[in-house]
């Protein structure tokens, strides 16, 4: 942790101290114009620890980009010292189970490959792009439009480019995040059946020492079976300035990742929050079981969330994957309920032990899909979120548009990806529902 952030995360504590003080000296006995002076004083430090809040993300986001770029140019230096070395250019032919090629080889070879297309590769470029998986060999006798996928402009993500993509997605909501959900990767597309069975509500019995034992069917266990499937969700056309990718100086890759990730991740984590699962995702908000429903249709009561919290069971609240998931403005209304005893249900983040804050004992996922407290709506989900399944189809597609968009000299890409999510154990993850209107 940078000294700028630990800076604003320890001022963050002492605004959430201030903010607590002023709630507390909020009682039935306080005269009316105090009442109103500390109800002042909470809202304008809640408004600074959002503000800060907001600086924090800047921060985290502008650090992990420099990083990045700091870590390629490294990559992209000591390529350059290897090259030397060797005294390329000439083909370093490897031998079959020999190491994969650095990665800032692959990151050169693939920014050739998107300004000049395949042609305009060497062979050691084809060589490394195909040892990291980005496309198979090209055979020179074969002509372009017999070449494949790649011929036209589509290839495979290099493996170091779609990690970036991945971070990205992670840091635009929860639901393609491992550490939140369960993410499955697949080789192909076709259909992915999951048994399951609920055996909760089976006893066993006792019986008298020789007598025979029930045998009648009467408690066999009863498999059902979740289906998941591969939607196609794409980021849309992201355009580049020719002159801009020709610039060496400028790392294309982190440009391209995080306008892919960024775009991908709103589209997938709405999916997969809200989506109905007909002919697409179910989303956790509408999968998950019934649990509680609200009294009002715009206001959530403390008591209310512990009745959600007990509605899942024990068993599921041990797992380390149980949590709340809720957006922002959810958690600001959450921050100023208390419980029976006039104690605060939300805990505030430890900073020296690094904690993150807790609702009623456990961890939050702040979603931004999860819709408002609004009549009938469904903004709160609690339980052991690594019942939601997310199946993806394994490696994004990347395509060039070399073509389309050349009179304005720009460069067009386009990357898609196939994906699929449902709760597949609606007793393990339960939701809130506002009251209806």
């Amino acid at each position: 942790m940078s000294a700028r952030l630990k800076e604003l995360r320890e001022k963050n504590a002492r605004t959430v101290t201030t903010a607590r003080a002023a709630l507390d000296g909020v009682t039935d006995a306080t005269p009316a114009e105090r009442r109103a002076e500390l109800e002042r004083e909470f809202d304008a430090a809640m408004a600074d620890y959002d503000r800060i809040e907001a600086e924090i993300r800047r921060v985290e986001k502008l650090e992990g980009i420099e990083a990045r770029e700091r870590a390629a140019a490294e990559a992209l230096e000591r390529d350059a010292e290897e090259a030397r070395k060797k005294g390329r250019p000439g083909a370093d032919v490897r031998a079959p189970g020999a190491a994969q090629p650095e990665k800032a080889e692959v990151r050169s070879a693939f920014r050739t490959l998107l300004l000049g297309g395949v042609s305009a590769l060497t062979e050691e470029q084809r060589a490394a792009l195909h040892e990291n998986g980005t496309f198979a060999p090209i055979d020179p006798e074969i002509r372009a439009l017999t070449t494949g996928t790649g011929s036209s402009g589509g290839f495979t993500v290099p493996r170091e480019f779609l990690a970036m993509i991945e971070k990205t997605m992670a840091d635009w909501g929860p639901m393609l995040d491992p550490n939140a959900v369960t993410i499955m990767t697949t080789d192909g597309g076709n259909l992915l059946e999951m048994p399951s069975i609920d055996d909760t509500a089976v006893r066993g019995d006792q019986f008298a020492e020789n007598a025979d034992i029930t045998d009648d069917g009467g408690v066999d266990p009863t498999f059902g079976q979740i289906t998941l499937s591969a939607y196609m969700h794409a980021s849309e056309i992201v355009k580049a300035p020719i002159q801009l990718m020709q610039d060496s100086a400028f790392q294309v890759e982190s440009l391209l990742a995080e306008l892919f990730g960024e775009r991908m991740a709103r589209t997938a984590n709405d999916k997969l929050t809200l989506a109905d699962g007909s002919s697409k995702p179910q989303g956790i908000a509408v999968g998950a079981g019934a649990g509680v429903t609200a009294a009002s249709a715009t206001a959530i009561a403390a008591d209310e969330l512990i009745d959600l919290q007990h509605t899942v069971n024990p068993a599921y609240r041990r797992s380390p994957k149980c949590a709340w998931m809720f957006n922002d403005t959810i958690l600001r209304n959450i921050r100023k309920l208390k419980d029976s005893e006039n104690r605060y249900i939300w805990q505030p983040p430890n900073i020296q032990l690094g904690e993150p804050g807790q609702l009623l004992g456990k961890p939050y996922w702040i979603n931004p899909s999860m819709p408002a407290a609004t009549a009938g709506l469904r903004p709160i989900v609690f339980g052991d979120l690594s019942k939601y399944v997310v199946r993806r189809v394994n490696g994004f597609q990347f395509f060039v548009f070399r073509e389309r968009y050349m009179p304005a000299l720009q460069l067009g890409f386009m990357s898609f990806g196939r994906m699929d999510g449902k709760v597949i154990n609606t007793a393990a993850v339960k939701r809130l529902t506002m009251a209806a209107s």
